[in-house]
């Protein structure tokens, strides 16, 4: 091993112990986690067994094994765009439905006043005191 890929597997090491622990302090969610995870174990591997990515290299045609990393590493930001999107569409959805509901409910609320008895609502005040 030489000190190029003893530096990729302390920081694909690094990335693992920073997601486990943001993980552990709820920072982030296991769903996504996952996805992360497999990409650190993905880069650990590439570091232990540095053939495999001139192996990978040679099987897509790739001219050179950086170029077929910053690809592999590109196409993976790609797709983590694509899911986070869907999961940010989704909350902006339920976000909508609430934010609908909380007005309908103070309309309600404001309704109710307006048509209440001010000595109705006095009285009430003074059982609760």
């Amino acid at each position: 091993m030489n000190k190029q890929n003893i530096i990729a597997l302390i920081i694909a090491f690094a990335i693992l112990v920073l997601i486990v622990d943001l993980v552990r302090r709820r920072k982030l969610s296991e769903k996504f986690s996952f996805i992360w995870i497999v990409a650190s174990l993905i880069l650990c591997l590439l570091a232990v067994v540095p053939y495999l990515l001139t192996f990978l290299t040679r099987i897509t045609g790739a001219i050179t094994d950086s170029i077929l990393l910053f690809g592999l590493g590109f196409i993976f930001l790609a797709l983590i765009s694509v899911v986070f999107s869907v999961q940010l569409t989704k909350a902006f959805i339920v976000i909508k439905i609430l934010s609908q509901k909380v007005a309908m409910l103070e309309e309600i609320k404001e309704k109710s006043k307006k048509e209440a008895n001010p000595k109705e609502i006095a009285l009430s005040m003074k059982k609760r005191i």
